[in-house]
């Protein structure tokens, strides 16, 4: 039977109107939890963004200070190396 012929039909009607609301349903809470997700994230990353900031003194000596930065961007280096070898597989 044609999906044209299967609409004519009131119970298949219904059925096919019930199964159509579901799937928008889904579709709907799948959204949500999108929506949810994103704005936890943007949340978690302000609250980065200000920790982070270059508003905050540093605090130790300048030495201990270049030094640990220094740390830092090796570890970073690193951490892309490692990132784009996995990727590659």
């Amino acid at each position: 039977m044609s999906e044209d012929r299967m609409l004519e039909d009131p119970t298949s009607k219904r059925i096919f109107s019930v199964c159509r609301q579901t799937q928008l349903d889904e579709q709907l809470l799948e959204s949500g939890r999108l929506i949810e997700a994103s704005k936890s994230l943007t949340d978690w990353l302000e609250k980065c963004e200000e920790a982070l900031s270059d508003k905050h003194p540093l605090r130790g000596d300048q030495d201990t200070v270049s030094s640990l930065i220094e740390q830092h961007k090796v570890t970073m280096t690193q951490s892309w190396v490692i990132v784009s070898v996995d990727c590659d597989h």
